[in-house]
């Protein structure tokens, strides 16, 4: 059960806890009141929510075709299974490697644009592999998981450089029920694409499209970060 205080904290030695009140006294009470009516003013809640439907709704291109052409090419469950194993490896040790790069430079845009614009360049051009190429799928399948899992930390980080403290409550609000709207509206415009022009590999060009765009727009926030983690620092 999480504590509210770090004297409460059972797993801290008393040391720890009494390190950690020390802190927050120098740190002082530097806490703002929630303001709706400032998250809704603010053009970065606006754009990172923005970007999460895009990414939402674009790596569902993910979640529709690469795995499906996994099991066409690896037969046996097994097999499957063990081959299915790589991309959560892969994806874990991009986590970890991107989130910790992104603490050391600071350069959170930057750490978000990349996955996003690798990503959507896979899920973009995934369908040119083919089930003779078994390998190549599974690399695809690693990669593409890896980006849609490793800018999350730097994302989240961003939106707590750019979003001010009173409308953080608020903001992250906004940001998650648009960005969610991507993973709604992915199956019936991947479907609609489908129907309409009976190709899958336009709804795939559509996806990665979507997520390339996200990327971009958090390349274009370079400067904002920047200016408010020199501000912060």
């Amino acid at each position: 059960m999480a504590a509210d205080d770090p004297a409460e904290a059972r797993w801290l030695s008393a040391q720890e806890a009494q390190e950690i009140a020390t802190l927050k006294a120098a740190d002082g009470d530097d806490s703002a009141a929630s303001n709706w009516r400032a998250a809704v003013k603010s053009p970065y809640v606006w754009l990172l929510a923005l970007m999460g439907m895009l990414v939402w709704l674009g790596f569902y291109g993910l979640q529709l075709w690469l795995p499906t052409l996994l099991k066409t090419v690896f037969k046996g469950e097994l097999t499957v299974g063990l081959v299915a194993a790589i991309p959560p490896i892969c994806a874990a040790a991009a986590i970890w490697i991107n989130g910790r790069g992104a603490d050391r430079d600071g350069r959170y845009n930057v750490r978000v644009a990349v996955p996003l614009i690798v990503g959507g360049v896979i899920l973009a051009t995934s369908t040119l592999i083919t089930a003779n190429q078994p390998w190549l799928v599974v690399l695809a399948l690693a990669a593409a998981t890896a980006c849609q899992l490793s800018f999350f930390g730097p994302y989240w980080t961003m939106n707590s450089t750019l979003v001010r403290p009173e409308a953080v409550g608020a903001g992250f609000g906004i940001i998650n029920g648009i960005g969610n709207l991507g993973g709604l509206l992915g199956p019936y415009v991947g479907g609609w694409i489908q129907d309409t022009t009976g190709s899958l590999a336009l709804a795939s060009v559509f996806f990665g499209c979507s997520v390339i765009l996200a990327g971009i727009m958090a390349l274009a926030l370079r400067g904002a970060v920047r200016r408010r983690v020199s501000a912060d620092s």
